[in-house]
């Protein structure tokens, strides 16, 4: 109960706070503009765009390479020589913008070949990707590396109400869509033109050095093991809006990303407080090893108290939500939100074992190989279970596949603690 009460009253409560109340905003406005796009554009467009959406989710995640969570633990490693901070900067934000222009062109490609040229909405696609080169400029991981999240959470919230209110404004019937499509997209190019100026009087005054190649080479070596990881994560979270829009129905995409974006949204809460204990964390496995085992139990035990609390909220007001979007007109709503209830659980206590744990130890690799065997149960059972099931299959599948992660991963961690190298816990 000590070490509790002392991670509460520290710095790390306070960014854990600035952080959450970053995603609740999020999650918020979330709840808010994807049902006011549902109303406005109606189940089969907003399907449509629905399944763009899931598509640059997935490219999002290619396109950071792992980078993201690389790239903040490097900055919390060196955060006081500005020379080494600007190399990894630099180095991380060209690798994902040039990623992101090959995902490009290749995914428009394969997609053009799948559907046919007149069948292939390119004028949507790239719309929605937007997201995608944003996400590679937006530089939320290097603020984080340096601790600077009351500064972060300002931008993000300025930003998304920014493109919110004009969203309300100009967005009135299908005929919008493409708008549309280009108003959700955009909100980390507004921020990443906010904390610009910070970033230019960081780095004005130093030598700069421009990465070269080798250097470009270490950084992608070094991104490898948590890019497999978030790959596999976000292909069996987001792939199943994709692959229903793309080959069964834009109504029952429409309704699952829906769904599914709810719990996500909920899910994607732990994110924070797992990014607030990163650099954290690599210090003290670098100082403090006793440290650093305390802080790793306490962290986990808290957020899984926190996401089992919040997932059996969800699975007992399952209805209750379906009501206040669809006035309970979909009734197979209320029952995918109640199948995915404890996806949020089950996720938030692999996250925090992942990256508070495993990841500062140089292990990040059982995570991978806990969501390499989710990713088979998704690809094994996907068709079988849409084909008989329909989308309510695919969201108890969703469950099935987080909860195989998460178990499989215990499973790993207690094996290798018999072994001769145990992992610190």
């Amino acid at each position: 109960m000590a070490h509790i009460k002392q991670v509460l009253q520290s710095k790390l409560a306070l960014n854990w706070l600035v952080l959450f109340s970053i995603q609740i905003f999020n999650m918020i406005l979330a709840f808010a503009y994807f049902p006011f796009l549902l109303a406005k554009l109606g189940v089969a467009y907003f399907g449509e765009l629905a399944t763009f959406i899931a598509l640059c989710q997935i490219l999002i995640i290619l396109t950071d390479y792992g980078l993201n969570f690389y790239g903040q633990k490097m900055v919390a490693e060196c955060n006081e020589d500005k020379v080494k901070l600007f190399d990894i900067f630099i180095s991380v934000t060209a690798i994902r913008l040039t990623l992101s222009g090959l995902y490009f062109v290749a995914v428009a490609g394969a997609l053009t070949a799948i559907k046919g040229w007149n069948n292939f909405d390119l004028k949507l696609y790239g719309a929605c990707f937007i997201a995608v080169i944003s996400n590679a400029i937006y530089f939320q991981w290097f603020m984080q590396g340096l601790q600077s999240f009351f500064k972060l959470a300002f931008i993000q919230v300025i930003s998304r109400l920014l493109i919110f209110g004009l969203m309300l404004i100009f967005v009135k019937d299908s005929g919008d869509l493409y708008f549309a499509a280009l108003l959700q997209a955009s909100p980390l190019i507004v921020a990443s033109a906010l904390g610009a100026p910070d970033l230019f009087r960081l780095f004005s005054k130093i030598n700069r050095v421009w990465p070269t190649a080798q250097n470009l080479r270490l950084h992608l070596s070094a991104g490898r093991a948590t890019f497999a990881s978030t790959v596999l994560n976000v292909l069996y979270t987001s792939a199943g809006t994709f692959i229903i829009g793309i080959f069964y129905s834009a109504n029952s995409a429409g309704i699952y990303f829906l769904s599914e974006k709810i719990i996500r949204s909920v899910q994607a809460l732990h994110a924070p407080l797992v990014h607030a204990g990163i650099a954290r964390s690599t210090q003290l496995f670098l100082s403090d090893k006793s440290g650093f085992r305390s802080f790793g139990r306490i962290q986990t035990i808290l957020i899984g108290a926190i996401f089992l609390a919040i997932s059996m909220t969800i699975f007992l007001a399952s209805d209750f939500i379906r009501d206040i979007f669809f006035r309970g007109e979909t009734e197979e709503f209320g029952k995918m939100l109640a199948l995915m209830a404890f996806i949020p659980a089950f996720g938030a206590m692999s996250g925090s074992i992942g990256y508070l744990i495993l990841m500062p130890q140089g292990d990040i690799r059982y995570l991978v190989y806990a969501q390499s065997a989710a990713f088979v149960v998704f690809a094994a059972l996907f068709v079988p279970i849409i084909s008989r099931f329909d989308v309510i299959g695919i969201a108890a599948l969703a469950t099935i596949v987080e909860f195989t992660a998460f178990s499989t991963l215990i499973v790993l961690i207690l094996i290798k603690s018999f072994s001769k190298r145990a992992i610190d816990l």
